[in-house]
């Protein structure tokens, strides 16, 4: 009898233990889910912020199930925007992008805030940049653009300025298009060179052309990114890149 009662004594208890533990996990996964991820935010947007050279305004949320993955560097979603920031020497009036399968460094996120991609499944970045911002990204990019400027306008980019020959100065404009190089890469390609209204050949636009090498590079932005459109809408430039 006393043997029978201790055994079910033993048996209460280990179930008690085991019900209290499974309760304290449960809270534990419930807590973390619901902290951690303001935490990480934190951690990812100092090293989101060092990465960008000006900073204007920059809203992240990253996901992550359970949440305690997150101490080894992997994020099951990430998204992000922000306006008026320069990044990768870039003026970007807007930016969003989202990511999903994110794995970092932990280690360096943690202790050093930055970010260093180790993997990741996929995603997307969009950047609206403005005519004000293109120019001012050229004029710092290349002194020989200083005579000139980029005009958005009708949807139909345009480099418009002036040039001296014999000591005349003579107002030029040429219409063109941006074309996709090397996956990074956004390059203005002229189609049309007009001088004091009267077309002129293709030479001198080429001359022209490789003088000022107006190309935005977008290699410089801290994630893997792929371009796969451009347009000029409403005097402003949509880049519409994959990352990859």
């Amino acid at each position: 009898m006393v043997n029978k009662i201790s055994d079910r004594v033993v048996k209460i208890r280990m179930r008690w233990f085991f019900l209290t533990a499974v309760g304290l996990t449960c809270v534990l996964l419930i807590a973390s889910q619901m902290a951690l991820p303001g935490v990480f935010e934190e951690f990812m947007m100092d090293g989101l912020i060092a990465s960008i050279e000006e900073t204007g305004s920059v809203d992240l949320q990253v996901t992550a199930y359970p949440a305690l993955k997150m101490f080894w560097g992997r994020f099951d979603y990430l998204k992000a925007d922000g306006t008026d920031i320069v990044i990768g020497n870039i003026p970007v009036s807007q930016i969003f992008f989202e990511i999903s399968g994110l794995t970092l460094d932990s280690k360096k996120l943690i202790t050093k805030r930055t970010l260093e991609v180790r993997s990741l499944k996929g995603g997307n970045m969009t950047l609206l940049l403005t005519e004000e911002g293109i120019n001012n990204y050229f004029y710092g990019l290349n002194d020989s653009f200083d005579r000139f400027h980029i005009d958005l306008s009708d949807n139909i980019p345009k480099v418009i300025g002036n040039v001296e020959i014999l000591g005349i100065k003579l107002d030029i404009r040429v219409e063109g298009r941006f074309i996709i190089e090397n996956s990074t890469k956004i390059k203005f390609i002229a189609d049309k060179l007009v001088v004091e209204n009267t077309q002129v050949p293709c030479l001198l636009i080429n001359q022209l052309m490789n003088e000022l090498d107006l190309t935005l590079d977008l290699g410089k932005i801290p994630l893997p990114l792929k371009v796969r459109d451009v347009k000029v809408e409403e005097n402003n430039m949509l880049i519409i890149s994959e990352v990859r």
